[in-house]
């Protein structure tokens, strides 16, 4: 089955406050981080549209993850039958998908990675990182795009 999803197949508010405070197995792992497969999302009404993705593997490990479509509303990708076998999906309305965001020292400098989506079934609270082998989308993506000012040289 192959499924694609995009920011109008997925729903995104409701599943932050399912999920909050419940398990999500990562069978694999994360990509480059194997050993660390339970975790659980936390959500702070300060803080959204981000959230938490918290190690409970590892107590020091920890990432912040929002929904790619509030940044890139277009983006889309294909889950392969093999992914979708392993997240048990049955179709996207039980998909959640959230981006790593990587902060740098100035906080509009934030990106996201869009080449290696989560993807995590809500039914089952299991999730996978894709890897989007042929995709133009980049694992560093900008999250904020600042407008010059108007009057500003360009």
């Amino acid at each position: 089955m192959a499924l694609v999803e995009t920011g109008s197949q997925v729903e995104t508010s409701p599943s932050t406050v399912e999920l909050k405070e419940e398990v999500i197995t990562f069978p694999s792992g994360l990509v480059g981080c194997e050993q660390w497969k339970r975790f659980r999302l936390v959500s702070e009404p300060e803080t959204e549209p981000f959230l938490r993705l918290e190690s409970l593997d590892d107590e020091q490990v920890g990432f912040l993850v929002v929904d790619p479509f509030v940044f890139v509303p277009d983006y889309e990708f294909r889950i392969n039958d093999n992914d979708s076998a392993d997240l048990r999906l049955a179709g996207a309305s039980n998909a959640r998908v959230l981006v790593i965001l990587t902060i740098k020292d100035n906080p509009l400098q934030v990106t996201g990675n869009l080449l290696g989506p989560l993807v995590i079934n809500l039914k089952e609270k299991l999730g996978k990182q894709l890897v989007l082998g042929e995709s133009t989308y980049s694992v560093r993506h900008p999250v904020y795009v600042s407008e010059p000012a108007i009057g500003a040289s360009q």
